[in-house]
């Protein structure tokens, strides 16, 4: 992956942009972005040009203290709208999209006391999009059921404690009723509640909850062992690393691997990066390095409930949210992060074409013996990273053991198609 410049400023994303997401809001085909700004009430709409490029286009008035940002068609009309929840006066803004990139003004909905984040999905099933949000100071997550035509019914609000701040929607136990995940701040160690929908817009909260590490803020939910049930990864802001929880299916998960995730990681996706067929979990360190003031840190999953050693890729300061989708049109997994210090965001494109399979130097979808050397060689640096592009995914002009390992796992088990 090659990571693309900053495409927006403080004057352009305004401040302290907390949370990102990704739809295609002026019906181009292209995915779009939009932020949550926490520190200027308002939201910023970038569309995409179609080559990964996102251009400010628009600024909305948002309540106080947008924290979380989500997208779905409240209304029915075919256009992806926008719902925000803000932290200092309780409300969600609902932004009606025209399906041209731009949104009428906001209406508001009241949630739980000071909301940190939101998801959407179908909680009732009647075709309509609804919303969820994790209330820090509430103790609750808040439902809202939607009516088809951009307004909602009366709260549904579930008990959750202590402290609920993460929030993420699956289906764990395989009822095709939306479920949610929330993580539990205010616990020590940290906690995820899981909370089985019943179809109809209500939850049942699971005992005993999951522990995590220190101050978990965030969840991400895929399937990291393949075996068709969703998994969770929680990153632990407290303790630098990432939990992982494997999903049996039912509603119940296994406790997974603790893994190391550079400082502070602050949120995680999870996807398959590099086309192995094996999904990665994606992190962020918030505190960075020398040559950076965050990083992008990439798990590579490894099959078997492994994970190879962490990769990292340079970030703008403060990086706090991310979201992951082909911004390019390669079919390969982009990534877009917002940066809460440096009140900026960028896009990081999946480096190499689509297809390109890692350590695959010559493109007949094989990793052989004689690439691996070739890798090994441009790794001790008696051969040039353009001897195989392809082992070079982060486009360096090295080869890092993290890359080296990914060639071999393509070598011992085949490149996806």
């Amino acid at each position: 992956m090659a990571l693309g410049p900053d495409e927006c400023d403080l004057t352009d994303c305004s401040s302290d942009p907390q949370d990102v997401v990704l739809a295609d809001f002026d019906g181009d085909g292209n995915l779009d972005a939009a932020t949550a700004n926490n520190g200027s009430d308002d939201v910023t709409v970038l569309l995409n040009d179609g080559d990964g490029a996102l251009v400010v286009t628009a600024t909305l008035t948002a309540g106080g203290g947008p924290s979380g940002i989500a997208s779905a068609d409240f209304d029915g009309d075919d256009n992806a709208d926008l719902v925000v929840v803000n932290v200092s006066d309780s409300t969600a803004s609902i932004f009606a999209g025209n399906g041209d990139g731009s949104f009428a003004a906001a209406t508001s909905e009241a949630v739980g006391l000071f909301p940190e984040n939101i998801v959407t999905a179908d909680f009732n099933r009647d075709g309509d999009a609804d919303f969820a949000t994790s209330d820090l100071f509430g103790d609750s997550v808040t439902v809202r059921l939607g009516n088809g035509d951009g307004t909602f019914a009366a709260a549904i609000t579930i008990d959750v404690s202590p402290g609920p701040n993460g929030l993420a929607v699956g289906d764990f136990d395989g009822d095709e009723n939306p479920d949610l995940a929330v993580t539990l701040d205010d616990a020590f160690p940290g906690e995820v509640a899981i909370l089985l929908g019943d179809g109809s817009g209500d939850f049942a909260v699971q005992s005993p909850t999951l522990e995590t590490g220190d101050a978990p803020l965030s969840i991400a939910i895929g399937d990291l062992d393949g075996d068709g049930s969703q998994d969770l990864a929680v990153p632990n802001w407290g303790e630098d690393t990432v939990s992982v929880f494997f999903g049996n299916g039912d509603g119940t998960f296994e406790d997974g691997p603790v893994l190391d995730a550079g400082l502070v990681p602050e949120d995680a996706a999870i996807a398959d990066l590099d086309g192995d067929g094996i999904a990665d979990i994606v992190s962020l360190d918030g505190f960075g390095s020398e040559t950076a003031d965050g990083l992008l840190v990439v798990l590579p999953g490894a099959g078997d409930r492994a994970f190879d050693p962490l990769a990292t890729f340079d970030l703008g300061a403060g990086p706090s949210a991310l979201a992951i989708g082909d911004l390019d049109g390669d079919d390969t997994p982009d990534i877009v992060t917002t940066h809460f210090d440096s009140d900026d965001l960028a896009v990081t494109l999946n480096g190499g074409a689509a297809g390109e399979c890692s350590g695959d130097c010559n493109g007949d979808g094989n990793v052989s013996i004689a690439e691996l050397i070739t890798g090994v060689n441009i790794a001790l640096g008696t051969r040039p990273a353009s001897a195989c592009t392809a082992v070079d995914r982060d486009s360096s002009g090295t080869v890092s053991i993290a890359e080296l390992i990914t060639a071999v796992n393509r070598a011992l088990l085949g490149c996806a198609a």
